[in-house]
């Protein structure tokens, strides 16, 4: 804990840079929303450079207290289980999948008024379920794959959406928004499913056609 105060204390830095983050997330939120499947290499890569750190991040500030040392080997971390998860297909779904989780429970967690031991209580619940929800995206990719990036996506775009904005609703409004969000993403995506779909069996026809005319 000390140490992550010792970190913490560049806050006023990081208020600075808050509107930056929030666009960043927005725009990231709106992709994964819509596009979550089609730019599912992407994000798998993400998730793996994030755990990386996250975790090189925890374990080499045990053991140093220099900045340049934790950041340098946790980004270090991060860009080889980034490559990894980006690589190795299956490690990556693993990896989409807790991310993907663990993200809408951080959003639930900033959004329901209670105290900071709730909130934890919360993250904690989602990291533990993000392990199960992972290895269902191994074993069921596609549609998984598009109903976690609908669902994380639209409730991050609604909440960083407001943020961005300066204004503050009800928990239950901003959920509820972002649940319609998250309908609407999942729909988008399962409708270029169906139009990918299409488009190949017509290419599919055309070219059995070409070849039994040439025959």
């Amino acid at each position: 804990m000390d140490t992550i105060l010792h970190y913490a204390a560049s806050s006023e830095q990081i208020q600075l840079l808050m509107p930056l983050l929030l666009l960043i997330e927005v725009i990231f939120s709106f992709l994964n929303c819509f596009f979550g499947y089609r730019l599912m290499k992407l994000w798998v890569g993400l998730c793996g450079f994030l755990i990386g750190f996250m975790g090189g991040f925890l374990l080499i500030s045990c053991v140093s207290t220099d900045r340049t040392v934790v950041f340098g080997g946790s980004m270090a971390v991060g860009l080889v289980l980034g490559v990894l998860a980006y690589v190795v297909y299956l490690v990556g779904l693993l990896f989409l999948g807790w991310c993907a989780t663990f993200a809408v429970a951080v959003v639930i967690g900033r959004g329901i008024e209670t105290g900071i031991r709730e909130k934890l209580g919360v993250l904690a619940i989602g990291a533990l379920l993000g392990i199960l929800v992972g290895v269902l995206c191994v074993l069921f990719a596609r549609p998984c794959i598009i109903f976690l990036t609908g669902v994380s996506g639209g409730l991050a775009l609604v909440t960083s959406a407001v943020a961005i904005s300066g204004k503050t609703l009800p928990t239950h409004m901003t959920l509820a928004a972002g649940a319609v969000m998250a309908m609407i993403g999942v729909g988008i995506q399962i409708g270029q499913g169906v139009l990918e779909t299409n488009r190949k069996k017509h290419k599919k026809n055309i070219s059995v056609r070409y070849n039994n005319g040439r025959m």
